[in-house]
Parts: C-alpha cells; sequence; structure tokens
C-alpha cells in the first residue's frame, strides 16, 4: 500500500512540475513579447527625445536671449516715456505685448514638448525595465524546471540584456563593467585609443549623472562616485591627454560628446590597427629576411671552407681551372658574407689582382681599407720609435697647449704620442683677460709642468705674459713656430726638452 501511494503522489508530482512548466513557458512567451513591444517602443522613444532635444533646447536658449533683450526695450522705452506722444506709446505697449506673447508661446512649446518626449521616455524606461526584470524572474525558474529551455529562449535572452542597456541602471551597470575591466586592455592601447576611450566613459557617466536617481537604482550615488574616481585614476595613471569633461562645471549635450568620442575610438583603432598590421608585416619580412641570410650564410660557410682548400694550393694563374673555380665559389661566398668580413679579407689578400670584375668593387674597397690601415699603422710605430729620445722627457708631463681651434680627437693622440700624464688645449686666451688669469695661477700653482705655445696662432700678448712667468716658476715653455703636427711638434720639444 505504501508503494502505490509513493508512486501515486510521484505521478501527481510530476504532473504539477509539467503543468508548471507549461504555464511558466506561455508566461515567460508572453514576458517576451512584451519585453519586445517595450524594447522597441523605448529605443523609438529615446531616440526622437535625443533627436528633438538640441533643437528645442537651442528654441529655450533662443526664447530666454529674446526675452532679455525684450527686458532691455521695455527699459529703454521706459526711460523716453517723457518724450513720446500717447498714442506712440500706446503702440509701443502693444508691440511689447505681442512681443511677450510671441516669446512666452516660444518658451512654452518648447518647454512643454521636451517635457512630454522627456516624460515619455522615462515613462517607456522604467516599464522596459520592469519587464526585464519580470523576464528574469520567469526565466530563471523555468531553467530550474527545465534546463534544456536554455538553448530555446536564447535568442529572447540576448534581446533581453540588449534592453536593458536601454535603461539607465543598465547602462550603469554596463559602464562598471567596462572600466573595472580596464586593467586588462587599457595600458595595450595606443595613446589616442586611450584619450578617445576615457573620453567615451567619462562622457556616460556624465550623462548618467544627468538622469533622476530613481532610475539609476540604488546606492547609484556611491556607484558613481566610485566611478569617477577609477576614471580619474586611469587619467593620473597612463595621461592620455587632457579632457575637459572632467572638470564638473564643464558641460555640453552628452549625446553628441558620447557619438563624437565613439567615431574618434572607431578612427583610432582603425589607425592603431593598420599600424600594428604594418608593424607585423615589417617584422615578418625581417623574419623571412634573417631566416634567408641565415640559410645564405650557411651555404657561403660551406663555400669558404672550399675558397680556403683553392687559396692554400697557391695555383691561380690567369686562364687556369682553380683560378676559374676561384672566382665561382667567391661568388657563392659574398652571397653570404660582409665584404668587410676580416676572416675573407685576410683570405683574398694574396689575390687581391685576380678581383677584376665590377662584383669584387665592394671587397676591393675594403682590402685597400686595410692596407691603409696597415700603412698608417706602419707609420705610425716609426714615428713612435724615431721620438724615443723625446717621449723619455715628456712622460708623465702635465702639458698645456694654447692657441689654434682644439679638436678632442688630436689631444687624445698627441697625449698618447708623447705619453703625457695630461694634455689641455686651450685656444688663445689674450681676448679673454679672466681665462688668461686662470691659466697664470695654473702655472703659479705648479699643476702644468710643460708650456707649448703654438706661435703663429696666438697673439703676442700670450707670449709676453706666459714666457716670463713660466721662466720664474721653472716651468718650461716652448714655441712651436709652424701649425701643430705631430713632426714640428717632436722637433720643438726636442730642442727645447733633450739635452737640457
Amino acid at each position: 500500500m505504501a508503494n502505490s501511494l509513493e508512486r501515486l503522489a510521484e505521478m501527481v508530482r510530476q504532473a504539477e512540475s509539467r503543468a508548471k512548466s507549461t504555464r511558466l513557458e506561455a508566461d515567460t512567451r508572453q514576458a517576451a513579447e512584451t519585453l519586445r513591444t517595450l524594447e522597441n517602443d523605448a529605443r523609438v522613444a529615446d531616440a526622437r527625445l535625443r533627436e528633438r532635444r538640441p533643437e528645442l533646447q537651442r528654441a529655450l536658449d533662443t526664447a530666454i536671449e529674446d526675452e532679455q533683450q525684450l527686458k532691455d526695450l521695455i527699459r529703454k522705452v521706459a526711460q523716453l516715456r517723457g518724450t513720446i506722444a500717447t498714442d506712440e506709446l500706446a503702440t509701443f505697449e502693444a508691440e511689447i505685448q505681442t512681443c511677450q506673447a510671441d516669446i512666452e508661446g516660444r518658451r512654452l512649446a518648447a518647454e512643454s514638448e521636451l517635457e512630454e518626449r522627456t516624460r515619455e521616455a522615462q515613462t517607456l524606461r522604467a516599464q522596459l525595465a520592469t519587464a526585464v526584470e519580470s523576464y528574469h524572474e520567469l526565466r530563471r525558474e523555468l531553467e530550474r524546471l527545465r534546463p534544456e529551455s536554455v538553448e530555446e529562449f536564447s535568442s529572447i535572452d540576448g534581446l533581453a540584456r540588449t534592453a536593458e542597456t536601454l535603461t539607465p541602471a543598465g547602462q550603469l551597470r554596463a559602464l562598471v563593467r567596462e572600466v573595472e575591466g580596464a586593467a586588462s586592455f587599457y595600458e595595450m592601447l595606443e595613446r589616442s585609443e586611450q584619450y578617445a576611450q576615457l573620453a567615451l566613459w567619462i562622457g556616460r557617466h556624465r550623462r548618467l549623472q544627468a538622469f533622476p536617481v530613481e532610475e539609476l537604482g540604488p546606492d547609484a550615488a556611491t556607484v558613481l562616485q566610485r566611478l569617477f574616481h577609477r576614471l580619474v585614476g586611469l587619467s593620473k595613471q597612463y595621461e592620455p591627454g587632457y579632457i575637459e569633461a572632467f572638470r564638473q562645471g564643464f558641460n555640453t549635450d552628452w549625446d553628441q560628446f558620447i557619438a563624437e568620442n565613439e567615431q574618434r575610438l572607431k578612427q583610432a583603432t582603425e589607425t592603431a590597427k593598420q599600424r600594428r598590421d604594418t608593424e607585423r608585416r615589417r617584422l615578418e619580412q625581417q623574419a623571412r629576411e634573417q631566416d634567408r641570410q641565415h640559410q645564405a650564410h650557411g651555404v657561403a660557410r660551406e663555400a669558404f671552407d672550399e675558397l680556403r682548400v683553392i687559396c692554400a694550393r697557391g695555383e691561380l694563374a690567369e686562364d687556369s681551372p682553380e683560378l676559374e673555380a676561384f672566382h665561382e665559389v667567391l661568388g657563392r661566398v659574398l652571397a653570404g658574407f660582409s665584404p668587410s668580413d676580416p676572416a675573407l679579407i685576410e683570405l683574398v689578400r694574396p689575390y687581391a689582382d685576380r678581383l677584376t670584375g665590377g662584383e669584387y668593387r665592394a671587397l676591393r674597397k675594403h682590402l685597400a681599407k686595410r692596407e691603409e690601415d696597415e700603412g698608417r699603422g706602419r707609420e705610425d710605430e716609426a714615428f713612435r720609435e724615431s721620438i724615443r729620445d723625446v717621449v723619455e722627457e715628456t712622460r708623465g708631463r702635465k702639458a698645456l697647449v694654447i692657441g689654434g681651434s682644439p679638436r678632442e680627437e688630436r689631444r687624445r693622440k698627441l697625449e698618447s704620442l708623447f705619453e703625457f700624464a695630461e694634455l689641455d688645449w686651450e685656444a688663445q686666451e689674450d681676448k679673454r683677460p679672466a681665462a688668461m688669469e686662470s691659466l697664470k695661477a695654473r702655472v703659479r700653482g705648479g699643476s702644468i709642468d710643460l708650456v707649448i705655445i703654438l706661435k703663429s696662432l696666438v697673439g703676442h700678448v700670450v707670449t709676453e705674459q706666459l714666457r716670463p712667468l713660466c721662466e720664474q716658476h721653472e716651468v718650461p715653455c716652448l714655441m712651436v713656430d709652424q701649425g701643430y703636427g705631430e713632426v714640428a711638434l717632436a722637433e720643438t720639444l726636442r730642442r727645447g726638452l733633450v739635452g737640457r
């Protein structure tokens, strides 16, 4: 008996569940139809308000301006009352009444239409918010009873999410979600994108502030304040540029402001995408080129080993098979090697006279530079050998050169050649008394061991003032007669210091 009762109870429960599910499904579909109708009506009303509000606001502003102008004219008529005839004064008063009626009529018409359209939009938004909430409640209950209904009502669920964005409370929630998620993408935007996105967010925030509090939901003031501080934080952290909408005293048509920044963000995003695509293609091309060069260098390395074998034989006579092989293999080497490669230069140097073709122009240039550098090095070494006796006297001295145009490269070379501990170089000082006095103080203080005057490049005042001072403090003061090349300087130092 008990089992039969349990089966019966279960059958009744299932029947009740099916009946309730059927009723819920019907109610949900009815709620969906109501939601669809209200969503369309609210969207139309909101668009109508946005379209007409700028024109109506201009009409109100014009009426206020005309009213102020009329007051000024009435005051002037009052001042002229004693000079105006009675019949003319009556004409003035009649015209004033006509103007007042016209201005008042235009103002009342604009205010009335604006109030009507605003009230219509507010009413439909409130009805839509109620319909959305009702639909969500029914859907939650239906999904509990029939989980498979999710897919069946997916399109209506999407409509409900869209409808929410038409209500101020839904717009506030959406804006909060966007701004809170900014950390994941905002820093990756380019500066122009950051500016437009932040301007769009603050514009939407300021528009929401204009809605009645009851349309925004509970705790709206706290949410808006926290959201404003978050936007200010983004502005300070990333500094995309000054946005006047952050200033509380700033006011404008926020719908137009938002539309302008939506367009600005779209343009900035497209420009940034084009730039990123260009950079991506450049990097891909660079990677392909590097890969090609790597492959070419690998082939060239093998050819370089072949070239080393050919050069090791040393049989590269004119019209010989070895010479032909030399050119063929060298061509493969140059396809992957730089003509300035030191190993390549060293390998082909003995056969420079065989590199006559135009394809070897760069290689010949680097070979010539190597010869020139080595020749200069041999000359420097020979010169150092020739001035060894001079260097014995200049090594470790603190020297001062006066005259000419000081050049750092030249100064360092002379300092190295003559192994000075320190070499200063000053231009002509006779026209700068303070600088001249500074040099004298250095001689007196013993911070200079040797003074070298470029005689042809300084005035006689320098010589007249420094030479006696140097003699007095036993500091050699030498005069270079012509120029200031290494040879002339070496000869002057030899005459003045060697064997002294």
